[in-house]
Protein backbone atom coordinates (compact mmCIF):
# COMPACT_ATOMS: atom_id res chain seq x y z
CA UNK A 1 0.00 0.00 0.00
CA UNK A 2 1.18 3.70 -0.87
CA UNK A 3 0.38 6.91 -0.59
CA UNK A 4 0.48 9.81 -3.47
CA UNK A 5 1.86 12.91 -2.95
CA UNK A 6 2.82 15.93 -4.54
CA UNK A 7 6.45 17.70 -4.76
CA UNK A 8 6.46 21.00 -3.00
CA UNK A 9 9.00 22.00 -5.96
CA UNK A 10 8.67 20.41 -8.83
CA UNK A 11 4.67 19.28 -8.35
CA UNK A 12 5.49 15.87 -9.93
CA UNK A 13 3.01 12.90 -8.41
CA UNK A 14 4.73 10.43 -6.65
CA UNK A 15 3.67 7.36 -4.17
CA UNK A 16 5.68 6.38 -0.78
CA UNK A 17 4.79 3.85 2.07
CA UNK A 18 2.05 5.51 4.56
CA UNK A 19 5.28 5.43 7.43
CA UNK A 20 7.35 7.64 5.13
CA UNK A 21 4.67 10.46 4.26
CA UNK A 22 3.06 10.30 7.78
CA UNK A 23 5.76 9.96 10.07
CA UNK A 24 8.58 11.31 8.24
CA UNK A 25 6.36 14.12 6.48
CA UNK A 26 7.55 13.49 2.65
CA UNK A 27 6.59 16.65 0.56
CA UNK A 28 9.60 16.34 -1.78
CA UNK A 29 9.85 13.73 -4.83
CA UNK A 30 14.16 13.86 -3.94
CA UNK A 31 16.93 15.21 -2.05
CA UNK A 32 17.63 17.71 -5.06
CA UNK A 33 14.06 19.31 -4.76
CA UNK A 34 14.40 19.58 -0.96
CA UNK A 35 17.84 20.88 -0.53
CA UNK A 36 17.02 23.24 -3.73
CA UNK A 37 13.68 24.11 -2.33
CA UNK A 38 14.31 24.41 1.42
CA UNK A 39 17.64 25.24 2.40
CA UNK A 40 19.01 27.77 -0.21
CA UNK A 41 21.00 30.55 1.15
CA UNK A 42 19.65 32.16 4.37
CA UNK A 43 17.09 29.29 4.53
CA UNK A 44 19.98 27.02 5.42
CA UNK A 45 20.90 26.65 9.05
CA UNK A 46 24.46 25.46 8.45
CA UNK A 47 24.62 29.15 6.59
CA UNK A 48 27.54 31.18 7.32
CA UNK A 49 27.16 34.16 4.52
CA UNK A 50 28.47 32.66 1.44
CA UNK A 51 31.34 33.34 -0.13
CA UNK A 52 34.05 35.47 1.15
CA UNK A 53 36.85 37.89 -0.99
CA UNK A 54 40.45 37.12 0.72
CA UNK A 55 43.98 38.38 -0.14
CA UNK A 56 46.66 35.84 -0.02
CA UNK A 57 49.25 36.91 2.52
CA UNK A 58 52.15 35.14 0.33
CA UNK A 59 51.83 36.78 -2.90
CA UNK A 60 49.41 39.27 -2.75
CA UNK A 61 46.41 37.46 -5.17
CA UNK A 62 43.23 37.98 -4.27
CA UNK A 63 41.06 34.71 -4.13
CA UNK A 64 37.26 33.47 -3.30
CA UNK A 65 36.99 30.96 -0.32
CA UNK A 66 33.90 29.72 1.39
CA UNK A 67 34.17 30.29 5.21
CA UNK A 68 34.16 26.74 6.25
CA UNK A 69 37.61 26.04 4.76
CA UNK A 70 40.34 25.86 7.61
CA UNK A 71 43.28 27.53 5.49
CA UNK A 72 41.96 30.79 4.21
CA UNK A 73 45.30 32.99 4.11
CA UNK A 74 46.61 31.30 0.78
CA UNK A 75 45.43 31.11 -2.37
CA UNK A 76 47.38 27.75 -3.10
CA UNK A 77 49.30 24.91 -1.72
CA UNK A 78 52.14 26.10 -3.07
CA UNK A 79 51.94 29.71 -1.47
CA UNK A 80 51.36 27.87 1.85
CA UNK A 81 54.53 26.00 1.57
CA UNK A 82 56.36 28.67 0.33
CA UNK A 83 55.50 30.90 3.16
CA UNK A 84 56.61 27.89 5.63
CA UNK A 85 59.95 28.27 3.86
CA UNK A 86 60.58 31.67 4.14
CA UNK A 87 63.06 32.72 6.78
CA UNK A 88 63.78 35.68 8.48
CA UNK A 89 67.49 36.75 9.41
CA UNK A 90 68.00 37.21 13.48
CA UNK A 91 70.95 38.24 16.22
CA UNK A 92 71.86 36.02 18.80
CA UNK A 93 71.92 37.47 21.90
CA UNK A 94 74.63 35.63 23.27
CA UNK A 95 77.49 35.31 20.38
CA UNK A 96 76.03 38.24 18.38
CA UNK A 97 76.14 35.86 15.17
CA UNK A 98 73.60 36.50 12.37
CA UNK A 99 71.43 33.24 11.62
CA UNK A 100 68.36 32.38 9.46
CA UNK A 101 65.16 31.48 10.89
CA UNK A 102 62.08 30.28 9.78
CA UNK A 103 59.13 32.44 9.91
CA UNK A 104 57.37 30.65 11.87
CA UNK A 105 60.26 29.98 14.60
CA UNK A 106 61.17 33.90 14.36
CA UNK A 107 57.00 34.41 15.65
CA UNK A 108 57.55 31.62 18.38
CA UNK A 109 60.42 34.01 20.10
CA UNK A 110 63.80 32.02 19.26
CA UNK A 111 66.71 33.95 20.25
CA UNK A 112 69.45 31.90 20.24
CA UNK A 113 71.28 30.52 17.11
CA UNK A 114 72.08 27.04 18.67
CA UNK A 115 70.75 25.07 21.49
CA UNK A 116 74.82 25.61 24.01
CA UNK A 117 73.52 30.11 23.50
CA UNK A 118 70.82 28.93 24.62
CA UNK A 119 71.27 27.07 27.59
CA UNK A 120 74.09 29.51 28.47
CA UNK A 121 71.23 32.77 27.78
CA UNK A 122 68.85 30.65 30.14
CA UNK A 123 71.95 30.05 33.05
CA UNK A 124 72.51 33.94 32.19
CA UNK A 125 69.20 35.43 33.24
CA UNK A 126 69.19 32.78 36.43
CA UNK A 127 71.98 34.03 37.87
CA UNK A 128 71.52 36.96 40.51
CA UNK A 129 74.06 39.44 43.03
CA UNK A 130 73.66 39.63 46.29
CA UNK A 131 76.37 40.67 49.15
CA UNK A 132 78.25 38.86 51.77
CA UNK A 133 77.37 38.88 55.45
CA UNK A 134 80.39 38.00 56.65
CA UNK A 135 82.90 40.29 53.87
CA UNK A 136 80.18 42.89 52.08
CA UNK A 137 81.35 41.19 49.00
CA UNK A 138 79.39 40.99 46.41
CA UNK A 139 78.98 37.89 44.58
CA UNK A 140 77.18 35.66 41.93
CA UNK A 141 74.86 33.02 42.84
CA UNK A 142 71.90 31.35 40.79
CA UNK A 143 68.27 32.26 42.06
CA UNK A 144 67.70 28.92 43.57
CA UNK A 145 70.23 28.90 45.61
CA UNK A 146 70.04 30.17 49.60
CA UNK A 147 73.43 31.36 49.74
CA UNK A 148 74.48 33.86 52.30
CA UNK A 149 78.38 33.90 51.92
CA UNK A 150 80.14 34.28 49.12
CA UNK A 151 82.72 30.82 50.61
CA UNK A 152 83.13 28.27 53.25
CA UNK A 153 85.67 30.14 54.62
CA UNK A 154 83.66 33.54 54.98
CA UNK A 155 80.74 31.02 56.59
CA UNK A 156 83.51 29.76 58.88
CA UNK A 157 84.49 33.20 60.14
CA UNK A 158 81.14 34.38 60.79
CA UNK A 159 80.21 31.35 62.94
CA UNK A 160 83.50 31.70 64.98
CA UNK A 161 82.65 35.07 65.66
CA UNK A 162 79.14 34.30 67.06
CA UNK A 163 79.97 31.51 68.68
CA UNK A 164 78.21 29.05 66.73
CA UNK A 165 78.55 25.54 66.37
CA UNK A 166 81.17 25.43 68.87
CA UNK A 167 81.84 23.13 71.50
CA UNK A 168 79.06 21.64 73.13
CA UNK A 169 76.66 23.48 70.30
CA UNK A 170 77.68 21.28 67.79
CA UNK A 171 74.82 19.11 66.76
CA UNK A 172 78.05 16.43 66.60
CA UNK A 173 79.67 17.18 69.71
CA UNK A 174 80.63 14.04 71.52
CA UNK A 175 82.02 15.52 74.77
CA UNK A 176 85.51 16.41 73.46
CA UNK A 177 87.89 14.48 72.06
CA UNK A 178 91.42 13.14 73.86
CA UNK A 179 94.54 11.26 72.39
CA UNK A 180 95.28 9.32 75.60
CA UNK A 181 94.34 5.55 74.83
CA UNK A 182 95.59 4.40 78.43
CA UNK A 183 99.24 2.89 79.19
CA UNK A 184 98.78 -0.11 76.92
CA UNK A 185 98.00 1.56 73.98
CA UNK A 186 100.97 1.74 72.22
CA UNK A 187 101.59 -1.88 73.05
CA UNK A 188 98.35 -3.14 71.72
CA UNK A 189 98.35 -0.74 68.78
CA UNK A 190 100.79 -2.62 67.27
CA UNK A 191 99.94 -5.84 68.30
CA UNK A 192 96.45 -5.69 66.30
CA UNK A 193 98.43 -3.90 63.15
CA UNK A 194 100.55 -7.52 62.93
CA UNK A 195 97.75 -9.52 63.83
CA UNK A 196 96.11 -7.91 60.84
CA UNK A 197 99.34 -7.99 58.50
CA UNK A 198 99.68 -4.12 58.84
CA UNK A 199 96.35 -4.34 55.88
CA UNK A 200 93.20 -2.54 56.15
CA UNK A 201 90.52 -5.22 56.95
CA UNK A 202 87.82 -3.83 55.00
CA UNK A 203 89.34 -3.03 51.48
CA UNK A 204 92.62 -4.51 52.16
CA UNK A 205 94.61 -2.00 51.28
CA UNK A 206 98.16 -2.03 52.85
CA UNK A 207 100.56 0.50 51.09
CA UNK A 208 98.45 3.28 52.73
CA UNK A 209 98.00 5.29 56.24
CA UNK A 210 96.27 2.79 58.37
CA UNK A 211 94.41 3.45 61.97
CA UNK A 212 94.01 1.39 64.53
CA UNK A 213 90.23 1.63 65.50
CA UNK A 214 88.09 0.78 68.31
CA UNK A 215 84.97 -1.00 67.48
CA UNK A 216 83.37 0.07 70.50
CA UNK A 217 83.88 3.79 71.31
CA UNK A 218 87.17 3.78 74.10
CA UNK A 219 85.40 6.73 75.44
CA UNK A 220 82.37 4.36 76.03
CA UNK A 221 84.53 1.61 77.38
CA UNK A 222 88.02 2.14 78.20
CA UNK A 223 88.86 -1.46 76.27
CA UNK A 224 91.85 -1.72 74.32
CA UNK A 225 91.42 -5.83 74.48
CA UNK A 226 92.42 -6.78 70.46
CA UNK A 227 88.89 -7.98 70.15
CA UNK A 228 87.96 -3.95 70.03
CA UNK A 229 90.21 -3.11 67.80
CA UNK A 230 90.69 -3.06 63.91
CA UNK A 231 93.02 -1.86 61.25
CA UNK A 232 91.25 0.31 58.98
CA UNK A 233 92.75 2.74 56.65
CA UNK A 234 91.87 6.30 56.74
CA UNK A 235 88.96 6.42 54.13
CA UNK A 236 87.23 3.38 55.89
CA UNK A 237 87.89 4.74 59.56
CA UNK A 238 86.05 8.13 58.57
CA UNK A 239 83.30 6.00 56.86
CA UNK A 240 83.18 3.82 60.30
CA UNK A 241 82.62 6.93 62.27
CA UNK A 242 80.29 8.66 60.33
CA UNK A 243 78.24 5.16 60.12
CA UNK A 244 78.09 5.01 64.20
CA UNK A 245 77.70 8.70 64.58
CA UNK A 246 74.38 8.29 62.37
CA UNK A 247 73.11 5.19 63.68
CA UNK A 248 74.54 4.63 66.47
CA UNK A 249 75.65 0.93 65.28
CA UNK A 250 78.90 -0.74 64.57
CA UNK A 251 79.17 -0.64 60.68
CA UNK A 252 82.14 -2.57 60.28
CA UNK A 253 80.47 -5.01 62.52
CA UNK A 254 77.09 -5.24 60.84
CA UNK A 255 78.50 -5.85 57.66
CA UNK A 256 80.91 -8.43 58.85
CA UNK A 257 77.40 -10.63 60.33
CA UNK A 258 75.74 -10.30 57.49
CA UNK A 259 78.33 -11.62 54.99
CA UNK A 260 78.45 -14.65 57.39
Amino acid sequence: MSVPIKCKKCGKEVSYPPSTVYKRNRKYCSWKCYSAHGHVGNNNPNWKGGKKERTCKQCGKKFIIYPSMRSGNFCSYECMDNSRKRRVLHVCEVCNKEFELVLSRSKRGDRCCSHECAMELRHRESIISKKCLQCDQIFEMLKSENKIFCSTKCLGKYRKENGMYLGSKNPRWLGGSSKYRGRDWNTKRLECLERDNFKCCKCNENNIVLHVHHIIPYRKTKNNDLENLIVLCVKCHNAEEATYRKYGIIGWLKNELQSM
